[in-house]
């Protein structure tokens, strides 16, 4: 297949993807607030904040640099994947330890343990930087949308179902929370890629000087 056939390809289905997961929870969100209470959404958007940070930090920019370079080194996906984790997990302990404060400071109780509930999704985002970053270089988005789609069925479904049987704003966090899981599942199903090293300081060098760029970008976005 030439290049111009798989860019071609890889157009139609990232696009696939964009307007199929927006359909998707489109017709989720329709459900949710036939049954879910405004207050309900309200209570998740108080903390949604927090983790639009936490995914932009856990990515760094690491992976669009690793997109970037012409060809993918062990050393480069190894250090990418190391620091994309170790940076999951400091914020899911600081998400951890500072939820009883963004409790207080809600008036929320129920945030204290949903906070540290949606804690996970950095992590399960984390998992899976690699086969992302991999199947983005290669040109492969249909691998990606077809994954990211049955994960948003999936979420969306069990959103609805807990909603159903009056979780509250439990499940719209579950949503979240199982997005990430599922996606993180099936990535590691499809392409089971285990890391060969550590952290190389050349590595980490190069591919910091280009992705601090991007997440200095992304965190005046959020």
């Amino acid at each position: 297949m030439s290049l111009s056939q798989q860019a071609l390809g890889g157009v139609l289905w990232a696009s696939v993807e964009k307007f199929g997961g927006k359909i998707i929870q489109f017709f989720t969100t329709i459900f949710l607030a036939r049954i879910l209470a405004p207050e309900d959404f309200g209570i998740v958007a108080m903390i949604s904040i927090f983790f639009a940070i936490s995914m932009i930090l856990v990515d760094s920019g690491f992976s669009q640099a690793l997109i970037r370079e012409e060809r993918i080194s062990e050393e480069d996906k190894a250090t990418t994947f190391y620091i994309n984790f170790i940076t999951a997990a400091i914020l899911f302990l600081v998400l951890w330890f500072t939820a009883p404060f963004i409790s207080q400071f809600f008036e929320e109780p129920v945030l204290l343990w949903m906070t540290r509930f949606m804690a996970l999704i950095p992590i399960f985002f984390s998992l899976t930087i690699i086969q992302r970053a991999h199947y983005s270089h290669k040109i492969n988005f249909r691998t990606q949308a077809i994954i990211n789609l049955i994960a948003a069925v999936l979420s969306g479904g069990s959103a609805v179902v807990l909603a159903w049987y009056n979780f509250g704003a439990w499940a719209i966090a579950a949503q979240q929370v199982l997005m990430a899981f599922v996606t993180s599942f099936l990535f590691w199903g499809v392409n089971p890629w285990m890391p060969k090293g550590f952290i190389e300081k050349k590595s980490f060098k190069k591919l910091f000087g280009f992705g601090s760029n991007l997440m200095v970008s992304g965190l005046l976005n959020a």
